[in-house]
């Protein structure tokens, strides 16, 4: 019972915590994108 509970907390936290990174990770480049096509012009 107790892995149970510790795989499924893991499996939870980990994946919000990829969650997150993506969602920085994504908006990140849509602002340098912006910089980008700013400078470009």
């Amino acid at each position: 019972v107790i892995a149970t509970i510790y795989d499924r907390g893991l499996f939870k936290s980990d994946f919000v915590v990829i969650h997150i990174f993506l969602a920085m990770y994504h908006e990140q480049r849509r602002i340098y994108h912006q910089i980008g096509m700013i400078i470009n012009q």
